[in-house]
């Protein structure tokens, strides 16, 4: 599809409105969230697109941790179910499949599962190579050259995949307060504006604007140690 034929909506409200919601997110378990988009499945999608979304809500739920910066699922899982219910609700025509991308972004780098196991538990072909394209190589995640690369074969797959990047990258900007490192902060936010506000503008000005305005808001504000301690606390709480 085109990025022409592709229509999107923004169901934002103010930046900060935005953060807030999502700082509280972060601290709590993801139950409201799934809520959130299973409502939206009931009342937008077809039988057979409700049945592939409930099928990868289990599948997710079911799979545990292998990573050291993520050590609990349950901390975990409110960032890709947000990215899940941010897709969802700006596509026009709500699509089960980029649901299900949304929902498992991440799973490659944050779970031991492969595209084999993908496979193997009734995925397509089409879901693992998306899936691949989003699994970011850490060794070069600020490296111009790599980034561009990375975010060209994104594109390339065709606006759905571009939309759930953006979306993911979105939520982490909503919540780039935890970082203590100010270099670090400015850093992933000088990324995401670089590589990808642009992609965001080509979906569409309106969405190329808020998430701009989101990484600008960013790039001052404060870190926020009262929200990392209580994150921290609450990853303890539900390790894997």
């Amino acid at each position: 599809m085109a990025v022409s034929d592709f229509q999107i909506t923004l169901p934002f409200g103010s930046v900060e409105e935005e953060v807030d919601r999502k700082l509280g997110s972060m601290l709590v378990p993801p139950k409201p969230i799934r809520d959130e988009l299973e409502v939206f499945g009931a009342k937008k999608l077809d039988d057979q697109s409700r049945k592939k979304l409930s099928d990868t809500l289990a599948f997710v739920y079911r799979l545990e941790p292998e990573n050291e910066h993520h050590p609990s699922m349950i901390a975990y899982l409110s960032h890709p179910l947000r990215v899940a219910c941010c897709v969802a609700q700006m596509m026009s025509k709500p699509c089960a499949e980029t649901i299900e991308i949304a929902l498992m972004h991440n799973l490659f780098e944050i779970t031991s599962l492969t595209k084999i196991d993908l496979r193997d538990a009734g995925y397509s072909k089409r879901i693992q190579t998306a899936i691949g394209l989003l699994t970011i190589d850490r060794r070069y995640e600020e490296d111009p050259e790599y980034l561009a690369g990375f975010y060209s074969a994104i594109e390339g797959w065709g606006p759905a995949l571009s939309l759930v990047r953006c979306c993911d990258k979105l939520d982490n900007l909503f919540g780039a307060q935890i970082i203590e490192d100010p270099s670090v902060k400015s850093s992933y936010v000088a990324l995401a504006k670089q590589f990808v506000a642009p992609m965001a503008y080509r979906l569409s000005k309106p969405f190329g604007d808020y998430f701009t305005a989101v990484a600008e808001f960013q790039e001052t504000a404060g870190y926020r140690p009262d929200c990392k301690d209580q994150l921290d606390r609450f990853i303890a709480q539900h390790m894997a």
